[in-house]
């Protein structure tokens, strides 16, 4: 399967790219040559903003840099995406259920996709389980304060 990427111009649709025109002009050549009855298939996306983008992965640099559960970014991005329950649940090596983080990259969440998951994701950071997980010391109210301090950031 090709994957395409299009924009449109004034003069009409056309490839980003020199390999996604002649892609593309290969796609429209089958499309007209198709006899009449015969299907195909193919599914598109639309692309997601980088602005999305930057906010969800600047909310978790910030919570990163404010936390010291995780010891990588990575480790803290599939805690808070499976908190999000954007996850499968799975066997673990013991044969228990464990929880596995659904990739989020370009290709597998569109820009209202990806939107719905950061909000999910703030709902979770909000929640009393979160906040004590990831600030078993603070004093109550000391956690809520601050993952809204965190989220009234903007670096996007």
């Amino acid at each position: 399967m090709s994957r395409i990427v299009l924009t449109k111009t004034p003069q009409g649709i056309e490839g980003m790219t020199d390999a996604d025109e002649r892609c593309f002009d290969r796609f429209n050549a089958y499309v007209q040559a198709m006899p009449v009855g015969e299907t195909i298939a193919f599914s598109w996306t639309e692309p997601r903003s980088h602005y999305w983008h930057a906010v969800h992965f600047g909310l978790l640099k910030r919570l990163f840099q404010s936390q010291r559960r995780f010891e990588t970014p990575e480790a803290l991005r599939a805690w808070v995406t499976v908190g999000a329950g954007h996850c499968d649940l799975v066997p673990g090596p013991d044969g228990v259920t464990v929880a596995a983080p659904r990739s989020i990259s370009y290709e597998s969440l569109d820009d209202a996709a990806f939107q719905l998951h950061h909000q999910r994701c703030i709902t979770f950071l909000r929640t009393p389980a979160a906040l004590v997980f990831l600030w078993p010391a603070a004093r109550p109210g000391i956690a809520e304060r601050g993952i809204e301090r965190i989220l009234a950031s903007d670096d996007g």
